[in-house]
C-alpha cells in the first residue's frame, strides 16, 4: 500500500517552511545519495551540500541555518526529527491482527482488545489486561495482573513480571525482563542484599 501525501501536507506534519510545489507528491523517504523521484530526504550538515544538489530526491527537509538551492524543500528547526516523523509515516506497517495461536497458553479473567496478535508458546498469566492492536510475539511470558496499552509491541522471549504496567505504544525488544529484580537492594552489615 502506497501513502502518498503532498509536500504541503509533510510540511505541517513536521511544522516546517515549504518552499516549492506544496502539491508536489511525496511516497517514500530515502538518503540523499539513492533517494528517488517520489521521495524526501534531509540535509543537516553542510559537508553534504553537494550530495543534496545532486539528489534524485524530489523534496529535502533542510536545517534552519542551511542555506540550499534545490526546487523543493522543507525549512524546519530539526531536521533529524523531521526525518524521523516522515520515515515514521512511511515505514509503518499497518497492524495486522492474528489473533490467538494455538499454542498459547491464556491465563483466567484476562480482558483482550478486539485487535491483538498472540504469538506462539506465549504464556499470560491471570487478570491480564491487553489493548487494541497489541501484538505479543512468540515465546513472550506475561505474569498476572499485567495491563499492556493500546498499540503496544512485545517482541519475542520477553519477560513481563507481576503486576507491570506498560503504556500506549511501547515497544518492549527481544529478550528483555521487565518488572525482575534488579533495584531496590540494600545492603547489611554483614554484606548480604537484602531487597
Amino acid at each position: 500500500m502506497e501513502k502518498k501525501l503532498t509536500l504541503e501536507t509533510l510540511a505541517r506534519m513536521v511544522e516546517g517552511e515549504l518552499s516549492g510545489d506544496p502539491s508536489l507528491e511525496i511516497s517514500g523517504f530515502g538518503p540523499l545519495d539513492s533517494a528517488g523521484p517520489g521521495d524526501i530526504s534531509f540535509l543537516v550538515d553542510v559537508k553534504y551540500y553537494d550530495q543534496a544538489v545532486e539528489s534524485g530526491a524530489a523534496a529535502i527537509l533542510v536545517g534552519k541555518k542551511i542555506a540550499v538551492e534545490v526546487d523543493n524543500f522543507v525549512r524546519v528547526d530539526d531536521a533529524y526529527l523531521a526525518s524521523a516523523i516522515i520515515q515514521n509515516h512511511f515505514l509503518a506497517l499497518p497492524f495486522d491482527a492474528g489473533g490467538i495461536h494455538d499454542s498459547a497458553v491464556i491465563g483466567q479473567n484476562c480482558r483482550f482488545g478486539k485487535e491483538i496478535t498472540i504469538g506462539a508458546q506465549v504464556v499470560i498469566g491471570d487478570r491480564v489486561t491487553l489493548g487494541e492492536q497489541v501484538e505479543i510475539c512468540a515465546g513472550v511470558v506475561i505474569g498476572p495482573d499485567v495491563t499492556i496499552g493500546d498499540g503496544s509491541t512485545i517482541k519475542s522471549n520477553v519477560t513481563i513480571e507481576h503486576g507491570c504496567e506498560l503504556g500506549e505504544r511501547v515497544v518492549i525488544h527481544p529478550g528483555c525482563v521487565i518488572g525482575g529484580d534488579g533495584y531496590g537492594y540494600a545492603t547489611d552489615k554483614q554484606g548480604f542484599h537484602v531487597k
